[in-house]
């Protein structure tokens, strides 16, 4: 009954005119376009013409948009999106998601905008139709709910924490406490009854000591608090205070807001940035040097600026930052060295913050 009702319906559309199918069509919010494919003599695509899109397709390209277009020649990585169309016509159907960011240099969108896309290549008789709808504003609340829930772990960790430091402070109030306060009053008695002035005198300062712990342990009960977490900011200080004080470099770091990060990232993203900066001051001899880190859409950049002698002839060996790189690739990130605008080296290092869970 279902497949029938909707065969009912799809054959209503047959009394819709064509311009009105048409701009049912363009208002669509997703993209949709059809291809029409080329095959080599082995029956696998070597390319795909444009015959068919909507408005939304137009708007997402930053180029404009001609019938018979080469998806090899406007698409950007045209290989990765030609395997696509190749799957489709060989399985009838593909799923792809990629995204797209001012350090890829993409050719659909405004220079600086993040795109993230989810797309449907299907095979439809001799044709290949792609449907693509952007998610972005989606994987952005993703973003903020992670945020928020991780904001919530850090509190709660807080609390558990600080509940547990009063309970240590009240055993030591209960318990240890007392237990010193009464070996003093035990010294200071056998003090009194002690015929050796000696012997008086030192049972005495135990018990002064003894009497002088107690207090610190009160005092310590009185200021105690939930220890609060190091900010990114100042653990990259405290990574380059020994290369400053056996360089006599000068350094300046800062962390926009919003660029912070945890765990994995947060450890191999320190180890960037002293290697970086440790070859900016033995190989570059550079005076000064500059760290900043930020987030760059769904991603956390770190870039060393330095005053130095430049690029290595032999970047590879000289520069000794290919673990680096291997560590950015690891998390799907990447990292680069170029000349600075005025001397010098720019070290980038970016990877990918997490989406839904922990970073």
């Amino acid at each position: 009954m279902q497949s029938q009702a909707a065969f009912g319906g799809f054959r209503e559309l047959s009394g819709l005119s064509e311009e009105d199918l048409l701009e049912i069509f363009n208002d669509l919010q997703d993209y949709l376009c059809v291809h029409r494919v080329e095959l080599d003599e082995f029956g696998d695509v070597l390319d795909a013409r444009l015959v068919a899109w909507n408005r939304a397709y137009e708007q997402v390209r930053t180029k404009p948009v001609e019938r018979n277009q080469s998806l090899r020649e406007t698409y950007f990585q045209p290989e990765l999106a030609l395997d696509f169309v190749n799957r489709a016509w060989h399985d009838g159907v593909a799923k792809q998601a990629f995204e797209l960011t001012p350090s890829t240099r993409d050719r659909y969108r405004p220079e600086g905008a993040v795109v993230y896309i989810n797309v449907l290549w299907q095979r439809v008789g001799d044709r290949v139709v792609e449907v693509g709808n952007d998610l972005s504003e989606l994987r952005l609340l993703q973003l903020q709910l992670a945020n928020e829930e991780s904001a919530a772990t850090a509190a709660l960790h807080a609390r558990i924490v600080a509940e547990e430091r009063e309970r240590i402070a009240r055993d030591l109030h209960d318990s240890v406490i007392q237990q010193v306060f009464a070996s003093a009053l035990l010294l200071n008695t056998v003090a009194d009854n002690s015929p050796d002035e000696r012997c008086r005198s030192a049972t005495r300062d135990v018990a002064d000591t003894l009497t002088n712990v107690i207090v610190e342990i009160r005092r310590g009960i009185i200021d105690v608090r939930s220890e609060v977490p190091s900010s990114l900011e100042t653990e990259l200080n405290d990574t380059l205070q020994l290369i400053a004080r056996g360089s006599g470099a000068f350094f300046h770091v800062t962390v926009a807001d919003g660029a912070d990060c945890e765990g994995e990232i947060r450890s191999n993203l320190r180890i960037a940035v002293r290697e970086s900066v440790t070859n900016a001051v033995r190989h570059g001899h550079a005076t000064q040097v500059n760290v900043s880190v930020v987030r760059e859409g769904y991603h956390v950049v770190v870039r060393v600026t330095d005053d130095g002698v430049g690029l290595p002839a032999e970047l590879g060996r000289a520069s000794g930052l290919a673990n680096l790189r291997r560590r950015a690739e690891q998390f799907g990130g990447s990292m680069s060295i170029t000349s600075g605008a005025s001397g010098g080296t720019v070290v980038t290092w970016q990877v990918p913050l997490p989406v839904g869970e922990d970073q």
